[in-house]
């Protein structure tokens, strides 16, 4: 009897007591079972267990009847269990913020601000020149967010015009969004965006991105043999870690609302790269079990007087708002209002699924003055797709007004009914077809009815060519076909896009190049337009100059003898503390960086820099509550240089700023080689480096060399079995010292 380690798809997964007798082989029963009820389907294991018996062990070949595969090497003494995919249990991966690629974790800091500038100068062939500036102004304490912005024009006298200003605090475990001050706010289906001022609460599910994951989340990839897996949303990649073979079950990936696309990478042991692609049009519409999502807005709304200042009615207080629910995993029930006075519109709604499709019920109330109407949405689509079972996407929705409908804004209704549906099928991994009908019924009698088809098609992963018709079932002589033909280079510096409406006899073609420098990026665009029918031309030439300090923007028109230019000059100057640093302009979150070293370290997030002690680096592109890595090239470091992690983790918080610190670590070497007639006086003998601080012992080479790979700068002494024979301070502070021979004679 021996103890045998257990491999399945060549990976060991635990031992085992077995013994090889003539024929088969007895295995430590209460052991095997255990093996096998991590690996099988339940079902699968019920029937196995069967076997059981009331001895402590269990043959071998009795697991061949279920058609499991026990092999013993006895060359080897491994004991190999193989078990077929079909009746293997499910692996769940849910992709949780604790999943993420990890580095150096960089966390928001206590303060930190920034300052906008957008300078834009106009000019116009034959009139006057024109110039504007734009500020954004924002200062967060601990989450507390104060956020202003204001622009100045020449065509107002230059005065300083305040566009917004407003207190923003996110609470985070509620996924919740205070604001006081002008506001933006949600809506939800006919509802309108209303400017003002006044009091905004309103559920983010963007603070908590994990709280938005619904079953229609979930994907399967099969796994022939033991693999590493890498996850990919939209190119950022989400996770990697190792999985057995079997069917893979990913929960609760990180999906952004809209468009998602989703590689898995699963690379075997032998290095063999399988690739798996889904597509999903990821939305909140569908909440999960007990889920809420709201919206209560009320304000005096907002408008600029003759001279150009904000004013506010306060007449009539505006409310917006609304409330959802997940009742189930499969349906949302919600209400809305905006009301302002006499005037108002009511609504509810319910979203539910039937499979993998969304159907949606949407009814509002409108109540304008004396007019009172009612309107209804039904709509249909799908859910999830994938590339492997070629699905039709599809959307269908049919909507109706009864007349004397009035949205709030007080716009009256003109429709009385619209049909639309789109859909495409994937015919191969090359090429897709799409088909759409849409229909639009007016209350003045008028009626337009137009049919759609796209026929794409890839030649390669660098070009694509489609036709796009649109028929006009009421006038045929309204149809039009669509030319269009993408491509770029392998290096993708080199773009282009290139088509042709026959209806208008438009020609249009763009040609783009895309470079990145050592810090900086140019993009440098040129357009061509000609429509022969009415004998115009159209050109435009348009370049942009990024660096880790701002941009610099340059475009040109030519439209027949007119010309028109614009040059655009924007940055930032922000700061975590007091020193301000220039920077590219702040969209939503930055982070400083700053290192102690003078050798270039290569940073990159989708932008490029290079960060040494000379030159510090701001990335000004950061998603909020999102996981941002920064990945730092090392290869430029010196000798002696290390820096324990190869990438910046970093979580940033809303409209916040972030500082990271890249410390390197330097470390000096000590190389000296002692000398002797006597061989045996050099030859593994016990040095010791004493110093103030630091005390090192270890043994000489074979010929008497030593080398101390890590010593702090400063002064020692070195004994030789405890004989000091040799005193000396270093002379560098970093890379190899050489102290050369030490006679020990």
């Amino acid at each position: 009897m021996l103890i045998a380690p257990v491999q399945i798809d060549n990976v060991h997964v635990d031992d085992i007591w077995i013994s090889p007798q003539s024929g088969d082989i007895f295995l430590d029963q209460d052991k095997i079972f255990e093996l096998l009820e991590k690996f099988l389907t339940e079902d699968e294991f019920e029937e196995v267990k069967e076997i059981r018996s009331p001895l402590n062990y269990l043959k071998a070949n009795e697991l061949k009847k279920f058609g499991l595969n026990p092999v013993f090497d006895y060359n080897e003494l491994i004991f190999y269990l193989k078990i077929p995919l079909n009746m293997r249990k499910e692996n769940f991966l849910e992709i949780e913020s604790s999943d993420m690629i990890k580095g150096f974790v960089v966390k928001p800091a206590p303060f930190s601000y920034f300052l906008n500038f957008d300078y834009q100068n106009n000019y116009t062939s034959g009139l006057s020149e024109s110039e504007q500036i734009y500020n954004e102004l924002n200062f967060n304490y601990k989450g507390h967010i104060l956020n202003s912005a204001g622009f100045a024009s020449s065509e107002n006298n230059e005065r300083y015009f305040r566009d917004y200003t407003r207190y923003i605090k996110d609470f985070k475990q509620n996924h919740v969004r205070l604001v006081l001050g002008d506001l933006s706010h949600n809506t939800v289906d006919l509802q309108q965006q209303i400017q003002g001022a006044g009091l905004s609460i309103q559920n983010e599910f963007s603070i908590a991105p994990n709280t938005l994951r619904t079953n229609f989340n979930r994907y399967e990839v099969n796994l022939n043999e033991p693999s590493r897996i890498e996850i990919f949303v939209n190119e950022q990649r989400v996770y990697q870690g190792y999985h057995q073979a079997g069917v893979l079950n990913l929960n609760k990936l990180p999906l952004f609302i809209g468009q998602n696309n989703i590689k898995v990478v699963a690379t075997t042991q032998n290095g063999r790269v399988e690739n798996f692609y889904f597509s999903n049009q990821y939305h909140n519409n569908l909440l999960p079990v007990g889920l809420s999502d709201y919206a209560f807005n009320i304000f005096d709304k907002s408008s600029r007087n003759d001279e150009g200042d904000l004013t506010y009615d306060e007449e009539e207080r505006f409310f917006s708002g609304y409330f959802r629910y997940g009742l189930t995993d499969s349906l949302t029930l919600g209400v809305n209002n905006q009301s302002e006075g006499n005037n108002s519109m009511t609504g509810f709604q319910f979203s539910t699924s039937l499979g993998r499709i969304l159907t949606e019920y949407y009814h509002t109330y409108s109540q304008h003055q004396e007019q009172n109407a009612n309107s209804f949405l039904f709509s249909m689509q799908s859910l999830v797709t994938t590339q492997k079972i070629r699905p039709i996407r599809f959307n269908a929705n049919y909507r109706f007004f009864e007349k004397d409908f009035y949205y709030i804004d007080g716009r009256k209704n003109s429709i009385k009914t619209s049909k639309n549906l789109s859909s495409s099928y994937l015919l191969s991994s090359l090429s897709s077809l799409g088909l759409g009908v849409e229909e639009q019924v007016n209350y003045n009698n008028s009626k337009s009815e137009f049919m759609n088809v796209e026929f794409l098609y890839r030649f390669n992963i660098n070009a694509n060519f489609s036709i796009k018709q649109q028929i006009d079932i009421q006038n045929s002589e309204n149809n039009s076909v669509l030319l269009t033909f993408n491509w770029f280079e392998p290096m993708r510096k080199f773009s282009g896009f290139h088509s042709y409406e026959d209806e208008n006899h438009k020609m249009r073609h763009q040609v783009n190049y895309n470079d990145t420098f050592k810090a900086s990026r140019l993009q440098l665009s040129s357009t061509y337009e000609n429509e022969t029918h009415v004998s115009t031309e159209l050109a435009t030439l348009y370049g942009n100059y990024e660096t880790n300090y701002g941009s610099i923007r340059l475009d040109h028109t030519q439209a027949d003898t007119e010309s028109f230019n614009t040059l655009n000059l924007r940055f930032a100057l922000v700061g975590v503390g007091a020193r301000p640093y220039f920077s590219p302009y702040i969209n939503e979150s930055f982070v400083i960086t700053r290192t102690n070293t003078e050798s270039e370290i290569l940073l990159a997030n989708g932008n490029i820099g290079y960060l040494s002690n000379r030159n510090n680096l701001v990335f000004a592109d950061l998603t909020s509550y999102r996981t941002n890595t920064v990945n730092l090239d090392l290869n430029n470091l010196e000798y002696g240089e290390d820096l324990a992690y190869d990438r910046l983790t970093l979580f940033p918080e809303y409209k916040a700023g972030m500082i990271a610190e890249v410390e390197v670590d330097k470390n000096l070497s000590l190389r000296f080689k002692l000398k002797s007639a006597d061989r045996n006086k050099i030859k593994y003998q016990s040095i010791t480096i004493r110093g103030e601080d630091e005390e090192i012992e270890l043994l000489s080479g074979k010929n008497g060399l030593v080398f101390i790979p890590a010593i702090k700068p400063g002064e020692y002494d070195i004994l030789l079995n405890g004989e000091q024979i040799f005193t000396f301070t270093t002379k560098k502070t970093l890379g190899v010292e050489n102290i050369g021979d030490i006679n020990v004679d």
